[in-house]
């Protein structure tokens, strides 16, 4: 059930919260102690929540964001428990609940606002970049993540970078760098904002209530008209060269060193009562 205005809804392990103020929707990632790292579970979550906010014709757009960090990648432990599967059970799992959360963004109807007041790694990186806009505050930054962990993005990463900033892949993943706001709007990947990026998201998405709902589909559809086709094709060839790559005991000792690096120098705050 949607959520009616200036009403906070969470799901029943209050991981996901989705806030309905005037005439946008809110999602936020809610597990400040692991950097908003994704379990499987949260996925289900996120895409659901999506697709209930474009469902309402009130709302007139969607700001994605996470408490403290934006989103620290896929949980391990949620992979680890997976990682013995069978290959069906396993490519269901680890690709196509990924993959839902991507497509249900460049599907929903109305535009898409990533808030990062934190660290967007890895997934959390894919996501931002699969939004339509992507603000960013004094403590946000992106990272590519996955070459590191000797994997591909089967979550659109490459695509969208490649779509957004031609060739900036191959200095993401020279050292893997922190992208902080300043390199990010160099490189065309987001905008920097004074003070709180959810706040910015918030008054921007307030301000599209002011246009038409229709009005404001068809600006959509028109924005992304020139990647909605192509973006399938990616993902299904990019989840089979990730699969060919994955190898659960060195990616999981990979990615616990990319986790560790992350919280050597901050994750972000988290927001009380967020």
């Amino acid at each position: 059930m949607a959520a009616g205005p200036g009403v906070a809804v969470s799901t029943a392990d209050n991981l996901v919260i989705t806030e309905v103020v005037d005439r946008s929707t809110v999602i936020t990632l809610n597990r400040p102690e692991r950097r908003n790292a994704l379990t499987f579970e949260m996925m289900a979550q996120v895409t659901s929540a999506i697709e209930l906010a474009g469902g309402d014709e009130s709302c007139h757009a969607i700001v994605l964001t996470g408490n403290g960090a934006f989103c620290a990648g896929i949980d391990l432990e949620s992979l680890s428990s997976h990682s013995a599967d069978d290959v069906e059970v396993r490519g269901t799992t680890i690709y196509d609940l990924p993959q839902s959360m991507v497509r249900a963004l460049v599907s929903v109807p109305v535009p898409t606002i990533a808030a990062l007041d934190g660290p967007a790694v890895g997934l959390g990186m894919d996501l931002a970049l699969a939004c339509d806009m992507r603000l960013v505050g004094a403590d946000g930054w992106m990272m590519q993540g996955w070459a590191r962990a000797g994997l591909v993005p089967a979550t659109g990463g490459v695509f969208f970078m490649e779509r957004l900033a031609p060739g900036v892949l191959w200095r993401a993943i020279d050292g893997h760098p922190r992208l902080h706001a300043s390199h990010l709007v160099a490189l065309n990947l987001a905008e920097s904002v004074d003070g709180s990026a959810l706040d910015a998201a918030r008054a921007r998405a307030n301000a599209y209530g002011g246009i038409s709902r229709l009005a404001m589909e068809s600006y959509v559809r028109l924005s992304r008209s020139t990647y909605a086709d192509q973006l399938d094709a990616h993902l299904r060839a990019a989840a089979e060269m990730q699969h060919t790559l994955f190898q659960p005991g060195k990616y999981r000792e990979r990615a616990v060193e990319l986790h560790d690096d992350i919280s050597q120098r901050g994750a972000g705050r988290p927001r009380p009562n967020a």
